[in-house]
């Protein structure tokens, strides 16, 4: 039997479908009842009907396409949020949390999300509201929990429950759940299959014999397990790592060969004949005829061979938790967090099209403020982060994905959160315009993470301010990751450049042995200091800052690039640490330093504070191709497209209360930006600005660093929930 969706119908957000039997249950997001079924929604605008290969990418000329994907086309970017137009829940257990307020227990809170029907909203009342466990979705799809306004709803939790890897307070969850290492995720077991080959066009990734192309959008599969996978599956697809180091595209992590890959080792992923498997990608089922399964989207990974055995994997019976969300609410989880087998604030794991928007989450959990856990196409915006329990190795993080793809993550504060971003294993995420501060309080992590282990691949991370970047290799490097308009100064500006007098980690970017392939472009790199007054000496982006002085000082960054081609010193003084396992060591044990890092990056269009000027340098685009990588050309011209994920200014780009910057706000062809230091090429950011703007919360939280946000202050209502599309059709089954 073929199952197939019309292209009018992935237009749709909620389309069921049916069999002659009336709805397959199987395929449900939500349990039945009096609640309407719905298929894991598949909306998809006109776009995605279009092969990205035909279509002209924002990046062409500028990357190979062995390099890029088309970062416009990914889920989480085309998803519209739809609760803008959801009606309020009104069935008896809905009501009682309407009546009762902020005197509603845990209890009655999540049976209020299990009785909401379909495509509503269960609303939380203004007041402070006290938990003693988790709020759980379990599978209930379509559903989201509102608040008043994060000024307004606060739920401050003293206990959670069981998440992922420990507990957490939130749990956007299908109701029941399937890992990795799962016995039913073995080959030949339930919830397993085997791909055998693809057809379809190639993106212009690399080509060989045994490879299957990247962009494929149609896999052949056998060994299929009894737990059958259907149109509108979630399907995890992986692959063997590889076991040594080598040059190009390479996912391996080993640490018990010479020479090492990593220096921890890892086991994300499936371990199968005791090789584990973490290069993921979660793709969408869309048609099924036979042993053929047509995907969207198509496969990222230039690598994906029949040498490493390559596979996928499902969620019993499909069932995710779909369009679930959280808004206009403060999280607090002062208390909770500091509770023994506390790991993450919120668990989004399962989840399909799920969001978080407008929330003040306060206290991450001793890890991270959110595990994002095999899930796909959602988003995280217009929201602020507030510190971490966990300020050390293991612990400080915010969001923490993990087998998970295409969410844009945007528009997000991250206010004393030691690391934003460490990224696990995961593919196809766009990290848009958030901006982080403060780093570093109680003088623990201050970089970001956006590669911490092996198995990440076609990440973007576009206008942010972040402090720096460092792609570890501790548990194994993962390729084509890039940085495209950021400002990443390697150092905050006065007063929180805590740690001064010590370069550690004051680098704008680190890329350790085996983080192939990255491509940096466009982007303001390093920070100036306050030439005379209090702060003589010290970081600044702003004469403001400099108390009496002004930011017109030398470069905090003292040289251009430490590597194994070029020095080791000034270790973590320069705008580039490259190719080193940490350090700037050579080696530790049999884990070696690798000068791949440097010959492979793509640098172009940077300006960066140690030479003063844009650097169009053709000796670092790399011309020569690699293993799974094809050579990357010289751009012909030094033009830059306004952004790689949209085609021109968005629509929430705009003050409310603030004033909007220009777009793009930074790069080589912005002049008058307010940010010192960087030749007028790059402007504060809205996130940025919001924050800087935005008062002491001195009613919720006095004596607390903690700020009155409301994202509809900052940027209007234009970061309301916007209308869904229509909901109405079904597709038949024939």
């Amino acid at each position: 039997m073929s199952q197939n969706l019309s292209n009018a119908e992935r237009l749709r957000s909620n389309v069921s479908i049916k069999s002659d039997s009336g709805v397959d249950s199987r395929l449900i997001g939500r349990s039945s009842g009096v609640r309407a079924l719905f298929l894991i929604a598949i909306p998809m605008i006109l776009v995605l009907m279009i092969p990205t290969h035909l279509c002209a990418q924002t990046w062409s000329g500028i990357l190979d396409p062995s390099r890029a994907i088309d970062w416009r086309s990914v889920g989480g970017v085309q998803f519209t949020i739809p609760s803008g137009s959801w009606a309020q829940c009104v069935t008896s257990a809905c009501n009682v949390v309407t009546a009762a307020g902020s005197s509603s227990n845990i209890a009655q809170i999540n049976a209020a999300i299990a009785s909401a029907p379909a495509n509503s909203y269960v609303l939380l009342q203004s007041g402070t509201y006290s938990l003693s466990s988790c709020i759980d979705w379990v599978g209930h799809s379509h559903v989201s929990l509102r608040g008043s306004g994060p000024l307004k709803t606060i739920v401050k939790f003293t206990g959670g429950c069981g998440g992922y890897s420990g507990n957490t307070d939130i749990r956007l969850m299908a109701s029941t759940n399937i890992f990795d290492q799962s016995g039913s995720t073995q080959p030949g077991a339930a919830n397993s299959l085997t791909i055998t080959g693809t057809a379809g066009t190639a993106n212009g990734g690399a080509t060989g014999p045994g490879l299957y192309p990247q962009g494929a959008t149609q896999i052949t599969v056998s060994n299929v397990g009894s737990d059958t996978p259907r149109v509108g599956t979630v399907l995890f697809i992986d692959q063997a790592d590889d076991l040594t180091p080598a040059a190009g595209w390479l996912v391996c992590s080993q640490n018990t060969t010479n020479p090492n890959c990593s220096a921890n080792g890892n086991n994300n992923g499936r371990s199968i004949s005791g090789v584990i498997r973490e290069q993921v990608q979660a793709v969408v089922i869309r048609n099924i005829s036979g042993s053929t399964y047509t995907i969207s989207p198509g496969l990222y990974a230039n690598n994906m061979r029949t040498s490493q055995s390559p596979g996928g994997w499902w969620n019993f019976s499909s069932a995710l938790c779909v369009q679930c969300g959280i808004e206009n609410v403060t999280l607090d989880h002062t208390a909770s967090s500091k509770v023994s087998g506390s790991v993450s604030a919120i668990t989004i794991d399962d989840c399909y099209q799920c969001w978080l928007k407008n929330i003040r989450n306060i206290y991450g959990g001793g890890r991270n403020h959110i595990y994002l856990v095999q899930s796909a196409s959602g988003v995280i915006r217009d929201s602020y982060f507030f510190a971490s329990v966990g300020n050390s190795s293991g612990g400080g993080y915010g969001i923490d994905p993990v087998e998970s793809s295409d969410f844009l993550i945007e528009n997000n504060i991250f206010d004393e959160v030691p690391a934003p971003v460490v990224g696990e294993n995961y593919s196809g995420f766009v990290f848009g315009y958030n901006f982080s501060w403060n780093n570093n309080p109680g003088g623990g992590l201050i970089e970001t993470y956006p590669s911490h282990d092996a198995g990440s691949m076609m990440v973007l991370l576009e206008g942010n301010y972040l402090n720096a970047i460092s792609q570890d290799t501790q548990h194994g490097g993962s390729p084509t990751f890039s940085y495209f308009r950021n400002d990443i100064p390697g150092q905050q500006p006065v007063p929180v450049d805590i740690n001064n007098g010590s370069f550690q980690n004051q680098t704008p970017f680190e890329l350790q042995a085996f983080q192939h392939a990255e491509n940096i472009i466009g982007n303001t790199l390093g920070i100036v200091t306050c030439s005379g007054g209090t702060f003589n000496g010290r970081p600044a982006d702003k004469d403001i800052q400099c108390t009496g002085g002004s930011a017109s000082g030398a470069s905090w960054q003292k040289g251009y690039e430490t590597s194994p081609s070029t020095s080791a010193t000034p270790c973590y003084q320069t705008i580039y640490t490259l190719g080193w396992v940490a350090n700037c060591l050579s080696s530790t044990g049999n884990f070696l330093a690798d000068t791949g890092v440097e010959t492979e990056l793509m640098r172009w269009g940077n300006y960066d504070t140690v030479n003063a000027s844009v650097q169009w340098n053709t000796s670092e685009v790399p011309a020569s191709g690699s293993n799974f990588m094809n050579g990357n050309p010289v751009p012909s011209s030094h033009s830059l497209p306004a952004s790689l994920y949209y085609n021109s200014k968005p629509s929430w780009w705009q003050g409310g209360s603030l004033t909007a910057p220009p777009f793009p706000p930074i790069g080589p062809d912005v002049t008058g930006g307010n940010l010192a230091g960087l030749g007028g090429h790059a402007y504060e950011i809205l996130a940025r600005l919001c924050y800087e703007n935005t008062a002491q919360d001195s009613t919720n939280y006095p004596s607390t660093n903690i700020i009155a946000f409301d994202a509809n202050s900052c940027y209007g209502t234009s970061v309301s929930m916007a209308p869904a599309p229509p909901t109405s059709l079904t597709a038949s089954v024939k």
